[in-house]
């Protein structure tokens, strides 16, 4: 199925939970997740925080996505345009995580988006069990925090519960003057031909204003619809 025909076939619901910091985003965090995560797989009710909106469908393969990035990469600007979503604001930043449930004929997947904050950052590798596909966001016009996410982005890499786990890159905000091209992004991070292979990393370029014209959305869906299906 193209990236365009996952788009008109999908069906998209969205939850989430807002958290506060310090020990508050792990615990809480993690305690939602858990309950979330076994509630969807025994078609229970969801309750803690969380609006229902569907049910999983039992027999289809399930697939799980996470999202990050640093804080104000445009995370849900992104997933907003990926589920063809019109942006009518700047979404508020993801204090805590979001939750994306798709389905289509053939798959059904989660997207979890987390926070890209200080303080959720360090908290990460809790959500990493089970992925299937890394989604890494950058700020491609923020040169000064570019070893930063660097940093962050080698330290999920090394994580072993995504050893082998396929990644996408996204060098977002292309629309900004002076915006690194996708190809100095990947430069910027840093990452080493061996780890590139291994993921099987790709990096497209992205932008994704509220109030613009919208490019490289198609393309990124169609490498992370790819790689969902590897």
């Amino acid at each position: 199925m193209a990236a365009s025909s996952w788009r008109e076939a999908s069906s998209w619901q969205k939850s989430g939970i807002i958290l506060v910091g310090g020990a508050a985003v792990a615990a809480l965090a993690w305690c939602s997740y858990k309950r979330y995560t076994s509630n969807a797989y025994q078609d229970l009710p969801v309750d803690e925080g969380f609006d229902e909106n569907s049910k999983l469908v039992d027999d289809l393969p399930e697939k799980r996505l996470l999202v990050l990035g640093l804080d104000n990469v445009g995370k849900s600007s992104f997933l907003s345009c990926m589920g063809g979503k019109d942006l009518t604001a700047k979404p508020n930043p993801t204090e805590g995580f979001n939750v994306v449930c798709v389905q289509t004929e053939k798959i059904s997947f989660n997207t979890w988006e987390i926070g890209g904050s200080e303080k959720v950052r360090q908290y990460w590798t809790n959500f990493v069990d089970d992925t299937d596909v890394l989604v890494f966001i950058v700020d491609s016009s923020d040169r000064d925090r570019l070893e930063e996410a660097a940093g962050e982005l080698m330290n999920l890499l090394s994580d072993k519960r995504l050893h082998h786990v396929p990644a996408v890159i996204l060098a977002n905000k292309q629309d900004i003057p002076d915006a690194l091209s996708p190809t100095q992004v990947l430069e910027g991070l840093c990452l080493s031909e061996a780890t590139i292979k291994k993921h099987k990393i790709h990096v497209v370029g992205t932008q994704v204003p509220w109030d613009g014209k919208k490019k490289g959305v198609k393309e990124a869906e169609h490498f992370i619809f790819n790689a969902i299906h590897r």
